[in-house]
């Protein structure tokens, strides 16, 4: 056991002194402690000692070593760049969504221990194309921003996002998903190829800002709708559509059940009336049935009511929701309550009240415990 325990210790510094070039000399002598200490204190079967010590030598390294590592990004790093300014200038700009299209994310490989006179152009350049913490930091939608959910469904339509901005797809302007999912903005470093991308603004480092003329608005209506059972169907449906029309998913039980609409007219009107993020209420005019699509992710827990009963809620388009409109006036609510929140509201209660009991009433609590 000697013999094993003396060529782990050898091993063990002849790593530390190979692949630690460069590396504090702290954080050597720690991993030596660690590969000589450790196999000792098994070789006199003090095994109770070990966790203590890597505690300990953990904490000193991080107190150490790694504390030195943090660089913190001046606050004016997270001044509202001019290309967020100009966006948020334009009136309906919450309900526009956003595109970066410079994939500008190298910010997440930058060295920790780098100044931030070195890496600071990177992270100023990241924050002025949009991408990082877009959602949260200056109230603008993004599709794929650093918040925006990463959902299957938005995997899946990247490559053609790109193809569309780039003037690859063959779908009319009109009939793209950029179009479609509202993107009325995109950032970029070179000229979109993609019809009716038109420069906006321009940063000193070349940054581009482009608006998308073809984009439709955050509520549209449909008199057709065709039906699929996956969203790589409902994308392969889209790519191959010569005409506007609405892709939903269902099964085949569902799309028998459900009504097609006869029509949408000039008196077919939806006006937003209110927009939480997670709340949307629309008063919908419909001579005739129809559908309206809402360019929203169709997250699991949303839900949908038609004067105040519910509805039925699809996914539509690949990454947006539809619901059906019979004729008349109505007012449609379209909110966020995910089935697990009743219970984790249940459960947080319960935690509470039994750390109450066991705070205010400490000695009845052990005498149950014995």
């Amino acid at each position: 056991l000697s013999h094993a325990l003396a060529a782990t210790i050898a091993v063990g510094t002849g790593l530390a002194l190979t692949h630690f070039k460069g590396a504090p000399a702290i954080q050597l002598w720690i991993f030596i402690c660690i590969a000589s200490i450790v196999p000792t204190l098994l070789l006199l079967r003090a095994q109770r000692f070990i966790l203590p010590l890597m505690l300990l030598l953990l904490v000193t390294e991080l107190v150490l070593v790694r504390w030195n590592f943090i660089r913190f990004v001046p606050v004016s790093a997270l001044t509202e760049p001019v290309t967020a300014s100009h966006i948020k200038e334009k009136e309906g700009y919450s309900s526009r969504r956003i595109y970066e299209n410079i994939a500008a994310r190298e910010m997440n490989f930058i060295r920790a221990n780098s100044p931030w006179h070195n890496d600071g152009k990177v992270v100023d350049r990241v924050l002025r194309s949009l991408q990082a913490d877009t959602n949260l930091l200056w109230g603008l939608s993004s599709i794929q921003g650093a918040h925006a959910l990463p959902l299957q469904r938005r995997a899946i339509l990247e490559q053609q996002f790109i193809d569309e901005i780039d003037g690859l797809s063959p779908l009319s302007p009109g009939q793209r998903l950029i179009d479609y999912l509202g993107v009325h903005y995109i950032t970029a470093l070179e000229q979109p190829a993609g019809h009716g991308l038109d420069p906006i603004l321009e940063t000193h480092d070349g940054i581009s800002l482009y608006r998308n003329n073809h984009a439709l608005p955050q509520i549209q209506l449909f008199d057709t709708g065709q039906w699929v059972t996956t969203p790589q169907q409902a994308l392969s449906t889209l790519q191959s559509s010569k005409m506007k029309a609405l892709v939903l998913e269902g099964s085949t039980e569902t799309a028998i059940k459900t009504r097609e609409p006869v029509q949408v007219t000039p008196s077919s009107t939806a006006k937003l009336i209110r927009n939480t993020g997670d709340d949307f209420l629309i008063n919908v005019q419909a001579p005739h049935p129809l559908w309206l699509f809402l360019a929203d992710a169709n997250y699991p827990g949303w839900q949908a009511s038609l004067n105040g009963v519910a509805t039925e809620l699809f996914s539509a388009q690949v990454l947006g929701k539809a619901v059906y409109i019979p004729t008349g006036s109505h007012q449609l609510r379209m909110f966020y309550r995910p089935t697990w929140l009743p219970l984790a509201t249940i459960m947080t209660g319960s935690g509470f009240v039994l750390l109450l009991f066991a705070l205010f009433w400490p000695d009845r609590w052990r005498r149950n415990a014995v």
